[in-house]
């Protein structure tokens, strides 16, 4: 038997060796990680658009079955919520009303927001119910807008005429007018923004939106994905007198 060869063949991995295999492994995960991130955030992405999607139709199913040509925040009560009173003020309120039409409230929370506690059940559940406190608004991702589906003063239109107003948005569209604004819908306070909707943008939030771009969902039963440009360009086609109004579940300063 050769010894030599024997021994030659058991040799490790010199030091040198060793440091380049280690950065040869950096310079992979350098260059993957961030295509993995990238992936993560379009995935999460396309899932909030399909739970925006499901939440429009179930509006407009409510519509539907409810014999009404607006949205329910639009419709007096007992058939809608408009001017129901104090509760009807919070975001999860207005989704709740839709609950039969939406198979569970788990599509009101986007998988891009960290902060978000997506529910399972539309009970009181403290473990596992949207309409128990330890969820309700902290489950929901979504704020509402107000104006959908109205003209200047409040008078309602029929969807098909409201095609393109904004009835739901990412959570992270800016109210540059504030958080404490009236409105036509009777919610108070509900977030503003005023025409010509120029400082319109998503705020870059760390735990929650998908930085610069948002989903908004329309009337027709459409999700847009909607840059900067284009979310203006929806405001301006739902605007009520000169701005809009929307509920957030939660200021989107936090």
């Amino acid at each position: 038997m050769n010894l030599r060869r024997l021994r030659t063949a058991k040799r490790a991995f010199t030091l040198i060796e060793l440091l380049v295999v280690i950065a040869i492994i950096a310079i992979l995960a350098g260059l993957l990680l961030p295509a993995l991130a990238r992936a993560k955030s379009k995935a999460a992405f396309v899932a909030c658009t399909s739970n925006m999607k499901q939440v429009m139709l179930a509006e407009i199913v409510w519509a539907n079955d409810s014999e009404v040509t607006t949205v329910h925040w639009r419709v007096p009560r007992p058939t809608g919520t408009f001017q129901y009173g104090g509760v009807a003020n919070n975001a999860w309120f207005q989704f709740a009303w839709i609950s039969n039409e939406l198979v569970s409230p788990k599509v009101l929370a986007c998988p891009s927001d960290k902060q978000a506690q997506g529910a399972d059940t539309w009970t009181l559940n403290p473990s596992t119910g949207f309409m128990h406190p330890n969820y309700q608004n902290n489950a929901v991702s979504y704020a509402i807008g107000l104006d959908a589906g109205v003209r200047g003063g409040g008078s309602s239109l029929p969807f098909e005429l409201a095609q393109e107003h904004i009835a739901f948005a990412d959570r992270n569209m800016e109210a540059s007018a504030g958080l404490s604004v009236g409105c036509s819908a009777g919610i108070s306070p509900a977030g503003g923004l005023n025409a010509p909707y120029t400082d319109a943008k998503w705020l870059k939030r760390p735990s929650y939106g998908h930085t610069d771009i948002g989903n908004i969902a329309l009337l027709d039963g459409s999700v847009q994905k909607a840059p900067k440009a284009e979310l203006r360009l929806y405001l301006l086609k739902g605007d009520d007198g000169g701005s809009v109004h929307f509920l957030y579940p939660k200021s989107p300063n936090q």
